[in-house]
């Protein structure tokens, strides 16, 4: 009965949500779980299994990757697209999809804020768990690393033992989380040298033993992420089961990618650029195989997805283009600048730096995040959001002149100013933090430029 009432009760507050505007990706969960704490346990059982997602960066992406490939093999699923990732957005996607009329029970599929794991996974009992990686976010919200990857050791401690953990072989934080687990465990990773960095970035973030002793590193991809073992050989990088053994970069069009699993090899062409979206198709590869389907399903299903809203998404306005590439963290920014210095030519930036709840309010990463690699491509330069004065303290330490960079406080006014500098034909590359992000979304929605990313 309690059920019942918290389910009618969470679905009207989700209506009258929507009736002024907003999305009902949050409420219906929070008033559900109000009324039943154990509403999502409960609901998880209208599913035929649930696969979690979590971790830094690409959870989004990872889970687009994988939602595809589940329509592919005809496997209906419901899935928190929104990025409300808290156990009341994974709550309010359950309540929305109750009941599902069809022969078939879906599939939850559900990306999971990193603090959130310990209760997701005790409360879902995902079949299948993928951790992406493990990078400084948020400090404000989970302090340093160690502490954030306790949070994913109480989850997968909880999970029951048929469940299969994913996990990224490159990351040494992540690949340490599989050790001593009862459940089955599968590592992907880039085997593909080529694509190697120099060295560890400045913004690289863990790259000790747990007793402190240096990593040595063969190869670097990207942070911190790339083949390594410790000088006593006490700790090393596991052989993944699904390996990236082919990488060709095509700066912001996309990469060819080509996979291993076990003896099959199979090449994708895929349309979202980056050693790290290179990645999340690794990470889905391997949680489809974990569900059982064949690379045959697979492979056209990732060749096929799209990248998600705002990342690393395209939006034409009359004759001119708007890139937007999100940034949240020093290695996220890291990997979309240098994908952007892939494409040669002169760019205009607009840069969107927010310190909101859900972008975190510590923006200290500016300052380990590498600016300057867009400097000898920027014909222009401009600054908006709310730490806009942070951002143009940064460029100014970076070496450009006060004079050179445009500030704008309001995101719809920089957004003007900056779109009647780029030449006709030429393309805005706006980096935006999460909620700048949405923001400016929002603007080209209204503008009709876009269709809402719930719609």
């Amino acid at each position: 009965m309690r059920t019942s009432i918290a389910i009618g009760t969470a679905k009207l507050s989700g209506h009258l949500s929507r009736l002024r505007g907003g999305g009902a990706t949050s409420v219906p969960g929070v008033v559900g779980l109000k009324i039943q704490p154990k509403l999502v346990r409960e609901l998880r059982k209208n599913l035929g299994g649930s696969v979690v997602v979590t971790g830094t960066n690409g959870k989004t992406t990872t889970s687009r990757f994988i939602g595809e490939s589940l329509k592919a093999a005809g496997k209906p699923y419901v899935h928190n697209q929104s990025g409300s990732n808290l156990l009341r957005g994974i709550a309010s996607t359950l309540i929305q999809g109750h009941p599902h009329r069809g022969t078939k029970k879906p599939w939850g599929l559900f990306e999971v804020d990193e603090a959130t794991m310990p209760a997701a996974c005790l409360e879902l009992a995902p079949k299948v768990v993928v951790v992406t990686n493990l990078f400084r976010d948020q400090l404000d919200r989970y302090g340093e690393l160690q502490r954030t990857a306790d949070y994913l050791r109480e989850g997968l401690a909880s999970l029951p033992k048929s469940s299969v953990v994913v996990l990224n072989a490159d990351d040494p934080l992540v690949a340490s989380l599989g050790q001593g687990l009862p459940q089955t465990v599968m590592y992907y990773g880039i085997e593909d040298t080529s694509v190697s960095k120099d060295g560890l970035p400045r913004a690289a973030d863990h790259f000790t033993t747990p007793t402190g002793q240096l990593l040595r590193y063969e190869a670097v991809f990207t942070g911190h992420l790339g083949h390594y073992r410790s000088p006593d050989k006490s700790l090393k990088r596991p052989k993944p089961s699904v390996a990236v053994t082919k990488l060709e970069l095509d700066g912001t069009t996309g990469s060819d990618v080509q996979f291993k699993l076990g003896r099959k090899r199979f090449s994708v062409r895929l349309g979202i650029p980056g050693i790290y979206n290179a990645y999340n198709a690794a990470a889905a590869v391997a949680a489809g195989h974990a569900l059982g389907l064949s690379p045959t399903v697979i492979e056209p299903a990732i060749a096929r997805t799209a990248a998600a809203f705002g990342r690393v998404e395209h939006v034409q306005v009359g004759n001119k283009e708007i890139f937007i590439g999100l940034i949240k963290n020093p290695t996220g920014a890291n990997e979309v600048i240098h994908t952007l210095s892939l494409d040669k030519g002169k760019k205009d930036f607009l840069i969107l730096i927010n310190d909101n709840f859900a972008d975190g309010t510590d923006v200290s990463w500016l300052w380990d995040a590498d600016f300057e690699e867009i400097l000898p491509q920027a014909r222009s330069l401009a600054v908006s959001g709310t730490r806009t004065d942070d951002m143009a303290l940064r460029l100014k330490y970076a070496g450009v002149k006060e004079a050179d960079v445009t500030v704008r406080r309001d995101i719809g006014k920089a957004l003007e100013a900056a779109l009647e500098g780029v030449p006709d034909g030429g393309t805005l590359y706006v980096l935006p933090t999460y909620t700048a992000m949405l923001e400016l979304r929002r603007q080209l929605v209204e503008q009709g430029h876009l269709k809402h990313y719930l719609s």
